[in-house]
């Protein structure tokens, strides 16, 4: 079990910018299924830091998919016990200019 789960200002940015762009394109109902679709991700990832995908580019480094166009990118720290939430991600972005693959 995780001891902390702590977010970068990155992630806390691009998932503020993702609630916004959601909250004036599609309403408040979608933005609630995006909050919970995180909140789920975040206990999975306190619960067990290793299931999903590792990065081939980047030790401790994991992805998962938030929504179709959405993914969470974390480092998880053995040592310390704690998780950090680093970016969440379009998907509809050029990937050739994300790092963590």
């Amino acid at each position: 079990m995780v001891k902390e789960i702590t977010w970068t200002i990155t992630a806390s940015g691009t998932y503020w910018q993702i609630i916004e762009y959601l909250s004036v394109s599609f309403g408040d109902s979608v933005v609630s299924d995006f909050v919970r679709r995180v909140d789920r991700k975040i206990e999975l990832i306190a619960s067990n830091p290793y299931l999903f995908r590792k990065s081939l580019s980047q030790k401790n480094v994991f992805i998962t998919v938030i929504h179709k166009r959405v993914t969470l990118v974390y480092r998880y720290r053995p040592v310390l016990k704690k998780v950090e939430s680093l970016v969440f991600r379009n998907t509809r972005m050029d990937s050739s200019k994300f790092r963590f693959r």
